[in-house]
């Protein structure tokens, strides 16, 4: 029996021994490999070729170009301040416009605003028109005007033409007017305007047939007394 444990423990000694060897080997063996250094292969570089720059040649503007620089030096000693030039208006131009003026300015008392309109984005005014002859009143208020009669009354929006102004803008109170850059305000309650609305319609007041309409049942009532 002791014979027979002693050969198994001998055998196994062997084994364990000799897988021992084998895996020192193997461990030693990669070792090694890891330390041995291969040789790598170095490519050389391409030779880059640069591009070259071509110089455009620019030719230089002759020298009498530069005389107004050098005649307009800014650090000069003698250097003033520019004037602007004024615009030379011509004697003809003057006379005209006083002459002008005056047109405008009778035309602007012609103009008398009546009423406004507004409501969103809509705005009209209405005013006389400066274009179309006086009428009587009869005709101006008349449901039927006459034949051949121009109406004088006119309702105008923004940026239309009124005789020689443009109407600029409508508000609540006033139309604002404009002629070139002068800009003038037509008020709705105007007092030096007054005058002309209020004469208007009292000449229309005159109606012949209220004088007669009283008599009539005075004459009824006599009638009827002296039947009784």
């Amino acid at each position: 029996m002791l014979s027979k444990i002693w050969l198994i423990n001998i055998l196994l000694a062997v084994c364990v021994s000799f897988f021992g060897i084998k895996a020192y080997g193997v461990w030693s063996g990669e070792k090694k490999a890891a330390l041995e250094m291969q040789p790598v292969e170095t490519r050389k570089a391409k030779p880059v070729r640069k591009s070259k720059k071509r110089i455009s040649k620019k030719v230089a503007p002759p020298e009498i170009e530069y005389d107004v620089v050098v005649s307009k030096n800014l650090f000069s000693p003698e250097r003033t301040e520019a004037k602007p030039d004024k615009a030379k208006e011509s004697p003809k131009a003057k006379a005209k416009d006083p002459k002008a003026d005056k047109l405008l300015m009778a035309s602007l008392k012609k103009i008398v605003l009546y009423g406004v309109v507004i409501a969103d984005d809509y705005k009209s005014a209405l005013v006389t028109d400066v274009k179309t002859s006086k009428v009587f009143a009869k005709s101006r208020y008349s449901r039927h005007p006459q034949k051949g009669a121009k109406k004088e009354l006119i309702w105008v929006k923004v940026g239309d033409d009124l005789g020689d102004f443009k109407v600029a803008d409508i508000m609540e109170d006033r139309v604002l007017l404009k002629n070139g850059s002068k800009s003038y305000d037509i008020l709705l309650y105007d007092e030096n305007k007054s005058k002309i609305r209020s004469t208007t319609p009292n000449v229309a007041k005159k109606p012949p047939v209220k004088r007669v309409r009283p008599v009539r049942p005075v004459r009824k009532t006599r009638t009827s007394a002296t039947r009784k």
